[in-house]
């Protein structure tokens, strides 16, 4: 068997404890050629104002349109669906639904079946720009969201005049044994590349690594961002020059990856 020592050590933290194992498309990354590839949730989700939730979407008169900025906030939809039956044809019939990022694209169509716009986005800034330019001055959307949203959305569309209407509908908190499970992860090596999902992930993970790898602040590790504002949280923590993916999602990560490795290679030769 081979030593997980000779291979190049990727960890990847992702969100909650669905994402544990290696069976999603960023799994796909173990098939790159002497790769190691651990896979770490560090933060857990609470649904919280779940019946503010369900008031705003039973009355869709209110509304233009729905904004998706994650995941969580199409699951917290999800989850009060049958309470908003009546006035579910009209959201699907007559309202825009907008996106940002392709995982949480395919949470609209898979949890509630609805089309959306803004995937290709990237970030919330990128998504403001599509949305003004689709909507009209006093358009009004609901922004189902998290606790720890960022004002970008909001910010980029002031000019446009289009408001937009915040639900926080769940909370984001770091893993409550994310220390042991760190201190407990299955490599002892110094790891090559760290990819970090969120901002909020690399406030929860960043000590624990430090402590964990003592060579982690050093290039020996490469740290890697899903997106420009991932990739900024990490350099207000002192991470400067993180490689950041193309769009945030596996594809772009592998790629980006077999960039790097293939650089790092030639430098060595």
């Amino acid at each position: 068997m081979e030593n997980s020592k000779s291979k190049t050590q990727i960890l990847l933290l992702r969100g909650d404890a669905a994402s544990d194992s290696l069976n999603d498309a960023y799994g796909d990354l173990q098939s790159l050629p002497n790769v190691n590839v651990i896979q770490i949730s560090v933060l857990t989700f609470v649904f919280i104002n779940l019946e503010v939730l369900t008031e705003s979407l039973d009355n869709p008169s209110d509304y233009e349109g729905i904004v998706f900025t994650s995941p969580r906030a199409v699951e917290a939809v999800s989850l009060v669906k049958a309470s908003f039956q009546e006035s579910w044809s009209r959201w699907i019939e007559h309202k825009s639904v907008y996106v940002v990022g392709e995982a949480t694209a395919s949470k609209v169509h898979q949890l509630l079946g609805w089309q959306s716009r803004g995937d290709e986005a990237g970030n919330a800034a990128n998504l403001a720009q599509i949305i003004a330019k689709s909507e009209k001055p006093g358009t009004k959307l609901l922004f189902p969201c998290g606790n720890l949203r960022r004002n970008e959305l909001a910010e980029g569309l002031i000019e446009a005049k289009i408001d937009l209407h915040p639900v926080v509908c769940y909370q984001t908190q770091p893993r409550g044994d994310l220390h042991s499970i760190i201190d407990e992860s299955d490599t002892d090596h110094n790891l090559d590349y760290v990819v970090f999902f969120s901002p909020s992930g690399v406030k929860a993970a960043l000590p624990l690594l430090r402590k964990k790898w003592p060579h982690f602040d050093t290039k020996a590790t490469t740290k890697v961002a899903l997106g420009p504002t991932t990739a900024e949280c990490l350099r207000e923590h002192g991470c400067q020059d993180p490689l950041i993916a193309a769009k945030p999602n596996a594809q772009s990560l592998m790629t980006l990856i077999k960039e790097a490795m293939c650089s790092t290679s030639s430098s060595i030769i």
